[in-house]
């Protein structure tokens, strides 16, 4: 049986081309949002090729940029499930 489980891989991959298409509906350039945040352009293009991890300090750079609340950041189909699948022996005692 298939496993549903996310790699950290594919939540990168995943999260990466979201923020991208997010950042293009907007009609903003990487150069755009680097310089907004303060970042390389390149850095960004890592970040939405799912090379380089995002930070959540760097999403909500990201989001401040373009206006929208960090939530919109998050794709539909990760929401609520990356806690599901990503749960810690410490997260089942909360």
């Amino acid at each position: 049986m298939k496993s549903n489980k996310l790699t950290n891989q594919a939540i990168n991959n995943i999260i990466g081309r979201h923020v991208k298409n997010v950042r293009l509906s907007h009609k903003k350039s990487r150069n755009q949002i680097g310089k907004a945040i303060n970042i390389n352009p390149r850095t960004l293009e890592e970040n939405e090729k799912g090379k380089y991890k995002f930070t959540l300090e760097r999403l909500f750079f990201i989001a401040d940029s373009l206006g929208i609340c960090v939530t919109e950041l998050i794709p539909a189909k990760l929401k609520g499930r990356i806690n599901k699948n990503n749960k810690t022996n410490s997260d089942k005692n909360i």
